[in-house]
């Protein structure tokens, strides 16, 4: 048997998420054949007609297992729905879709009739995890293909330990919660039928993680470039930064001499384009500064992280090769941007949305604000989520960017730049791999040599038991010859749903800000 994901209809939304998990997976077609045989799991993503609805409940009956949204899956196994207006889900308890936490969608919710998992922000369960015509299955309130193509943005709050919470303009579909929802499904999928679940390694060399650090140069004079400049020597680690070109114009040479770091694009004047003839005026009379100092910038991350159909055209045109905004994306692995059914080839790269400005305009000291990247930090190795925040060299408090670097080099966690994590990524989507399962037996072969190989590139497979480990794609594998181990749960925090209640502060906050940066 394959491990392998088979896919109804074909969806640009569904293949970035099996592609950011590594797993294999094409469409079904017309079956030849054995399904069973054929794929592991099944994803229902599309309206089924009569025949192809007897095709998955045949699957079901074989000992297969499907997951779809409600929408499409109505009538399988004589499953029916109701409609429910869905801001957020959030697990709950002894959940079978554990790593996942508050997921905002602000959908028309389609909730399965015989849900028993995962609570909407009304309290009501809206997903089914379970026994479906002798098969299993997982059926969701919404297509997370279709959220994945969600470009609305809006102004979240961000969990804290403290009473006033950080808050920042990010993407309205917290695109991070769907992929790990959705791995989260696969697994317990997998698991559930006694299968190993295998998919390639988000982190290359077989690292436990990766670090990569972004500066914004916002109108930062010399001096305070130089101070976070000594940081990043002081650590040896390698920063990422984006110029404010304008605000540097005369002495952009300088970024040419900081040993070691990568520099990219912000903006020449930090406003925010309407038109793409205005952005692409802005991003071409930036690139003409930076080139004519002999910089060659491979990256862009536009001011205030604002992202738009318009930016990613003059980004594709200007021969960028990724960029990284969080209203599109925040907290996640890289993609491809997708809005109006159009997917844009350059790659986005997400970072932690909260910067120490954030922080500050909601009162934290510099000991909290430690205590939130401490807490960061901890969450996303629990759930191998790339390690990539961002600064402004402006909001200086150069004690709190090194505490964050004593934390993760404390922890052994290596360090990248943004553009050579995007580098390797693209190797990543390049690499290819089959897993069959025969008896206890699991063979692992590469198809593809294009991709990272060796060290490089490696496989995460997890057990029924709990246990998982990383192996090399080889073509022969020895579950004694490899170190497994017991993967440690991510625990939603029991007060999560505060950071959608209402709070006057954060709207005076977004007003407050939302002026400055039109007056910018």
């Amino acid at each position: 048997m394959k491990i392998k994901i088979g896919l109804t209809a074909s969806s640009s939304g569904w293949e970035q998420l099996l592609l950011q998990e590594g797993v294999p997976f094409g469409l079904i077609g017309k079956p030849s054949g054995s399904l069973r045989e054929q794929f592991s799991v099944i994803v229902v993503n599309g309206i089924l007609n009569g025949p192809e609805r007897e095709v998955i409940e045949e699957f079901l009956r074989h000992g297969g297992a499907v997951i779809g949204s409600a929408m499409y899956m109505q009538g399988v196994g004589k499953t029916q729905y109701r409609k429910e207006k869905i801001s957020y889900l959030l697990p709950e308890g002894a959940n079978a879709l554990p790593g996942f936490s508050l997921l905002d969608l602000d959908v028309n919710g389609v909730i399965p009739r015989e849900a028993n998992q995962v609570r909407t922000d009304q309290n009501t369960f809206c997903v089914f995890a379970g026994p479906l015509c002798g098969g299993l299955a997982i059926i969701l309130p919404f297509d997370p293909g279709d959220a994945m193509g969600d470009a609305r943005a809006t102004n979240r709050n961000f969990h804290a330990m403290r009473d006033r919470l950080p808050s920042e303009h990010v993407s309205l579909v917290s695109k991070g919660e769907v992929r790990q929802l959705v791995h989260g499904g696969l697994e317990f999928l997998h698991h559930e039928r006694g299968l190993p679940y295998v998919h390639l390694w988000y982190f290359p060399d077989g690292f436990e993680n990766v670090f990569a650090f972004r500066l914004d140069t916002d109108a930062s004079p010399r001096a305070w470039i130089d101070e976070t400049y000594s940081v990043s020597r002081d650590y040896g680690i390698g920063f990422t930064w984006y110029l404010d070109v304008a605000s540097h114009e005369g002495w952009v040479s300088h970024f040419g001499k900081l040993a070691g770091q990568e520099i990219g694009i912000h903006c020449y004047a930090h406003t925010v384009g309407k038109t793409r003839e205005a952005i692409r005026e802005d991003l071409t009379r930036a690139l003409h500064v930076v080139r004519e100092e002999g910089l060659k910038p491979h990256g862009i991350a536009a001011p205030y992280g604002i992202w738009t159909p318009a930016l990613a055209g003059v980004v594709q045109d200007l021969g960028f090769f990724y960029s990284s905004e969080f209203s599109y994306a925040y907290d996640s692995l890289p993609l491809f941007p997708e809005a109006d059914g159009r997917v844009f080839p350059t790659l986005q790269v997400p970072v932690h949305p909260v910067c120490i400005g954030s922080l500050a305009r909601v009162g934290y000291s510099a000991d909290q604000m430690r205590q939130y990247y401490r807490a960061v930090v901890q969450q996303k190795l629990l759930r191998h989520e790339p390690l990539f925040f961002y600064h402004h060299p402006a909001q200086r408090h150069a004690e709190v960017v090194r505490s964050l670097l004593d934390d993760v080099t404390s922890r052994a966690i290596p360090s990248m730049t943004l553009g050579e994590f995007a580098f390797w990524w693209i190797e990543r989507l390049q690499t290819r791999f089959e897993a069959n399962v025969d008896g206890k037996n699991l063979r692992l072969d590469a198809i593809s040599d294009r991709g990272p190989s060796g060290t490089r590139g490696c496989l995460r497979i997890s057990r029924p038991d709990g246990m998982e480990a990383r192996v090399p794609i080889t073509s022969t594998f020895s579950a004694d010859a490899v170190t497994w181990r017991e993967r440690k749960p991510f625990v939603v925090p029991p007060d999560i749903r505060r950071i959608r209640e209402f709070d006057p502060r954060r709207v005076l906050g977004d007003l407050y800000t939302t002026m400055i940066r039109k007056l910018r």
